[in-house]
């Protein structure tokens, strides 16, 4: 069955639009795990958020005192 053609506008009520994100975002860290479970290795997304790209993995942040630079 076929699916009906997708109305591309702008989510004016800020709930919905945060909810849409999560999907989508929840959407992706699936295909990324099924992916990563798929070829056998570890597969990183990152976003910006921790609940997607591990903090282990990523060096930390060098801060520099004001002689540093």
């Amino acid at each position: 069955m076929a699916r009906k053609k997708v109305r591309l506008a702008w989510i004016e009520n800020n709930s919905t639009q945060k909810s849409s994100l999560k999907k989508k975002r929840l959407g992706l860290v699936k295909k990324v795990e099924s992916t990563a479970l798929s070829f056998g290795g570890d597969g990183p997304s990152f976003n910006g958020s921790s609940s997607i790209a591990p903090d282990h993995g990523l060096p930390p942040f060098k801060t520099f005192s004001e002689g540093q630079f």
